[in-house]
C-alpha cells in the first residue's frame, strides 16, 4: 500500500514541478514577445522589423557602441545609411554578430544632377563600395537616396539596384526621399518595385502627407518615417503628452506608437539605452481609435515628406522611358 501512495504522491508532485516549470516558461515566453518589436513583410516577401536604429548622425567613435547597445537591448534592425564613415562603423560592431541575427539596411546617394550616361556605372560603383565599408557580403536593404533630375537616370541608376539585388547581394531594394512623380518614372522601365521609400512622416503632418504614402502603396511600396522624433514638440508637447497619461507613456513614445499603428515602419536615431527601451515598450500596448483620430489631425510640427518646399527635390521630370 505504502508503495502505491509513494508512487501516487511522486506522481503528483512530478505534475505539479511539471505545471510551475510550463507557468514559468510560459511568462518567459510573455516578457520576451511583449519586449519583441512587431514585423512587417515588404512586397518581395521578406520580413523586416518595424524599427531600426539609424546612428548616421553620432560621433563617430559612438557609432559601435550605439549598435552593440540597440543589439543588447533587444533591437536587431540597424540603418548604416550613406555615409561611409557610418557604414565602416556599423561594419566594425557588427563584424561578429551571427549575420541571421540582425537586419541591415544601408544606401547610396549620388549627385541628383548626374547625366544618364554614368548614372548606371557611378551607381553600381557606390553600391559595390558600400558593401566593401560594411565589410558584409550582403545588406537585406539597400535604398537609393534622393532622386536625379531627370527620369533616365532614375531609371539607370534603379537598374544598378535591381542588379544589385539580382546577384543576392541585396534581399530588398527601395528608395530614400522620393516622390510620386520619381517613382511613377522608375516604373514604367522597373523589374523589381521598391520595397520601401523612406521619407519625413511624423505626427502634424497627417496619415498621407501630400498623398506619398498612399501613392508608393499603390506599387506595394512601404512607407519608413525618418524623422520620427525631430521636434520637441513630438518629444515633449501638450498633445502627446496628455495622451501618454492614459498608457504611462512619455511623449516620444506616443509619436512612436502612432507611426506604427498607421502601417509604417521607422529608422530613427536613438543613442540612449532608456529610449531603445522606451521605444520597445510601445509594442505592449496600442493608441484607441480616440487617441489616433486626434493624432490624425494634428497640424503641428509641420514638415513635408521631402524637405519643405517637396517641389525643390522634386521637380517635374520629362516622363522619357529608356528602351
Amino acid at each position: 500500500g505504502s508503495s502505491r501512495f509513494n508512487v501516487a504522491g511522486l506522481d503528483r508532485i512530478s505534475a505539479a514541478i511539471s505545471f510551475a516549470i510550463m507557468k514559468l516558461f510560459l511568462a518567459t515566453l510573455l516578457v520576451i514577445c511583449a519586449a519583441e518589436i512587431s514585423h512587417t513583410v515588404l512586397n518581395n516577401g521578406i520580413t523586416m522589423p518595424m524599427l531600426s536604429v539609424q546612428p548616421e548622425k553620432y560621433s563617430p567613435e559612438d557609432i559601435e557602441g550605439i549598435v552593440k547597445m540597440a543589439l543588447q537591448t533587444g533591437i536587431n534592425a540597424i540603418d548604416a545609411a550613406t555615409q561611409e564613415q557610418c557604414q565602416r562603423r556599423v561594419g566594425a560592431a557588427l563584424k561578429d554578430v551571427q549575420r541571421n541575427s540582425f537586419f541591415l539596411t544601408s544606401g547610396i546617394m549620388l549627385q541628383q544632377n548626374i547625366s544618364s550616361t554614368s548614372a548606371f556605372a557611378t551607381a553600381a560603383s557606390h553600391l559595390k563600395n558600400t558593401l566593401s565599408n560594411l565589410g558584409m557580403q550582403h545588406v537585406d536593404l539597400m535604398v537609393l537616396s534622393r532622386p536625379a533630375t531627370t527620369c533616365e537616370s532614375i531609371q539607370q541608376q534603379w537598374r544598378a539596384l535591381e542588379d544589385f539585388y539580382a546577384t543576392g547581394k541585396a534581399r530588398a531594394i527601395g528608395v530614400r526621399m522620393f516622390c510620386p512623380a520619381s517613382l511613377k518614372c522608375i516604373m514604367q522601365t522597373a523589374k523589381v518595385a521598391p520595397a520601401l521609400n523612406q521619407i519625413f512622416y511624423h505626427v502634424g503632418m497627417g496619415v498621407d502627407p501630400e498623398g506619398f504614402k498612399s501613392a508608393f502603396s499603390e506599387s506595394g511600396t512601404a512607407t519608413q518615417s525618418i524623422r520620427a522624433l525631430d521636434s520637441g514638440e513630438l518629444v515633449s508637447g501638450k498633445l502627446v503628452s496628455r495622451i501618454g497619461k492614459a498608457h504611462g507613456w512619455s511623449g516620444a513614445q506616443v509619436s512612436m506608437r502612432w507611426i506604427l499603428d498607421r502601417g509604417v515602419t521607422m529608422s530613427t536615431p536613438m543613442s540612449k539605452r532608456t529610449h531603445m527601451e522606451e521605444a520597445l515598450a510601445i509594442s505592449q500596448d496600442h493608441l484607441t481609435s480616440d487617441e489616433l483620430a486626434q493624432l490624425d489631425s494634428a497640424t503641428s510640427p509641420e514638415d513635408c515628406p521631402v524637405f519643405c518646399p517637396s517641389s525643390k527635390i522634386c521637380p517635374p521630370l520629362e516622363q522619357s522611358t529608356v528602351v
